[in-house]
């Protein structure tokens, strides 16, 4: 009896172990950055806020007026910071002077003690939305202290915050003050801002997809009108690329590099005076609820100072537009996201000149299509483009390495607990019936 004691024991402790294991594992699993290229930095827009403080509206309110921004600016379009378009980071503007006080003050808190982070990064500065033309200074805070500051930026200034130390900091505090000439168009923002142990992490694009997502690039277009050409033609002059430009390089959109997408131009304005360039799809089959894409000029064309404009817009049945961009210069991105495609059977993704047509060959990175899920999924290694039939899923590591495809380590612990069980419940029956005949 006491064997079988000691064994059932030994069972049960396999048991917690797998268990255990298992849990940590999904976390690990949960935390996975797909962001990460080479750093060990810990993006302060994919992690949760302790409370934060802005222009009429904080943090403990039911309804806040205004909130900051993640990876985007008020406007939804990419943050820029003087002049530089950024993927992640925090969008914020300080609130009116308190009584008594010059300036007037914006704060994002967080709690960091269980990251075990040691330094901090950010590029700080006024962000595109507004006049531009107003001073402003950040300030990293750690439990109330201060760590590090800037001096008073103008519109077009930039400031590097890079290894500041936060080592034993439990409370870390982003402020942003209006300086010396009140709030007026104080909008900025916390460019790449990161904790880290050792180096920085470099944002790039990633071919992120979302649960039940679809990349248009890899998916058969149902027609389509570009610069002189349109799919109807027997020998088409030019043509919209996949995945690449018309220079056969990967797709750049304000500087940053996207291994997914469709590139096109427009064509001579028509009666209405603007240039058009159309991909169309048919969606019938597809059943997807939510469209992202980050647009922009590529880098083809348009160089030294010339300048070229143009727009975007997301078109479903008869024309109607679900989401549009502000009018883009050459380094400018916009974000299109979670624009509401449930129903649509037919989806144009439109570009359009405002000026002139000249140097606006342009693209729309990472165009997907998804379903449900809200939360960006691991990268997706697409195969053949031309098939989607040849898509297999892949995993990034927290150490930037790829497992395509296999069984999951988690699947692995599953099979292992439940094998013991098994074994456990025959061992015991068996022994307990040899017990009974004797």
């Amino acid at each position: 009896m006491n064997r079988l004691k000691s064994f059932l024991a030994c069972v049960l402790t396999l048991f917690l172990i797998g268990m255990t294991s298992m849990s940590a594992l999904a976390e690990g699993e949960a935390k996975t950055e797909v962001l990460d290229n080479g750093g060990d930095g810990i993006f302060l827009s994919d992690i949760e806020w302790e409370s934060w403080y802005l222009i009429d509206s904080n943090s403990t309110e039911a309804n806040p007026k205004y909130h900051p921004g993640r990876d985007v600016q008020s406007n939804e379009a990419l943050i820029k910071v003087a002049g530089i378009t950024y993927l992640k980071g925090l969008q914020t503007h300080p609130d009116w002077p308190k009584e008594g006080e010059e300036e007037g003050v914006a704060d994002i808190v967080y709690d960091i003690s269980s990251y075990g982070c040691t330094k901090f990064y950010s590029v700080v500065g006024k962000d595109s939305v507004g006049a531009c033309a107003h001073n402003i200074r950040f300030q990293v805070i750690g439990d109330e202290k201060v760590l590090a500051e800037t001096p008073i930026l103008g519109p077009m200034e930039s400031y590097t915050f890079e290894g500041v130390d936060i080592t034993g900091v439990k409370k870390l505090t982003l402020r942003a003050l209006s300086a010396d000439d009140g709030i007026t168009d104080d909008a900025c923002a916390w460019a790449n801002a990161q904790i880290y142990k050792n180096k920085p992490s470099v944002p790039k694009a990633t071919e992120e997809a979302v649960e039940d997502g679809v990349y248009l690039s890899d998916i058969d277009w149902a027609s389509w009108s570009m610069f002189e050409s349109k799919s109807t033609d027997a020998t088409p002059k030019y043509q919209p690329t996949k995945d690449i430009q018309e220079d056969g390089n990967p797709i750049v959109i304000g500087g940053v590099h996207y291994p997914k997408g469709l590139r096109y131009h427009p064509d001579q304005p028509g009666e209405d005076g603007q240039g058009i360039a159309d991909i169309t799809y048919d969606l019938t089959t597809y059943n997807y609820t939510r469209f992202d894409a980050i647009v922009g000029k590529d880098s083809v064309g348009a160089g030294g100072d010339r300048t070229t404009k143009i727009k975007f817009q997301v078109l479903g049945d008869n024309g109607e537009v679900l989401a549009e961009s502000p009018e883009l210069t050459n380094a400018q991105a916009y974000a299109f996201k979670k624009v509401d495609i449930e129903g649509v059977n037919t989806l144009t993704l439109r570009c359009l000149s405002v000026d002139d047509i000249r140097d606006d060959s342009c693209a729309w990175g990472n165009a997907k299509m998804y379903k449900t899920s809200d939360t960006p999924k691991d990268p997706v290694n697409s195969g053949d483009a031309s098939n989607t039939d040849s898509q297999t899923d892949s995993k990034t590591s927290s150490d930037g390495t790829k497992d395509e495809g296999g069984i999951q380590p988690w699947v692995i612990v599953v099979i292992v607990v439940a094998v013991v069980a098994v074994v456990a419940v025959v061992v015991f029956v068996v022994v307990k019936k040899k017990k009974g005949a004797k």
